[in-house]
């Protein structure tokens, strides 16, 4: 079983303001975005600001328009931190959640802990407790 299956999208939308609380973090800037109807902010070098935030169907997303992409605020932690989808559901819940949304978060904070590795450029994800063949196997391989 994979780590997504206890991480509910719905859930992590629903507790991040729909992504928009993500964005914020990557993009303060953006929140002109958000309180103009067509404010657009930068994400690069640029003389004029070209990507905006915009809802569809209650979710936030990116919009560059610069190069055409339009990303989820799940694709975005995968970008900006280097990490597969599995790691960017556990990113998030981690570190904007505060574990709420996995069955992980029981575990007590002196036995676990969720490392950004800068030099490495990936996560890891460091326990502090000898897990059971069931946990592991629920784990599955990271």
């Amino acid at each position: 079983m994979e780590i997504n299956n206890f991480i509910k999208i719905e859930d992590l939308y629903k507790k991040t303001n729909n992504g928009l609380d993500i964005f914020l973090h990557y993009y303060p800037t953006s929140v002109n975005s958000v309180n103009k109807k067509n404010g657009k902010f930068k994400i690069r070098e640029e003389k004029i600001p070209s990507t905006n935030l915009y809802q569809d169907k209650n979710i936030w997303y990116l919009k560059d328009h610069g190069s055409g992409k339009r990303i989820n605020a799940i694709d975005l932690v995968m970008e900006q931190e280097n990490v597969d989808f599995k790691v960017a559901l556990f990113f998030i819940n981690q570190s904007f959640l505060n574990g709420q949304l996995s069955r992980f978060s029981e575990i007590k904070n002196n036995e676990a802990e969720f490392v950004k590795v800068k030099k490495a450029d990936k996560f890891e994800i460091i326990y502090n407790k000898q897990f059971s063949k069931s946990e592991l196997a629920i784990l599955g391989k990271m």
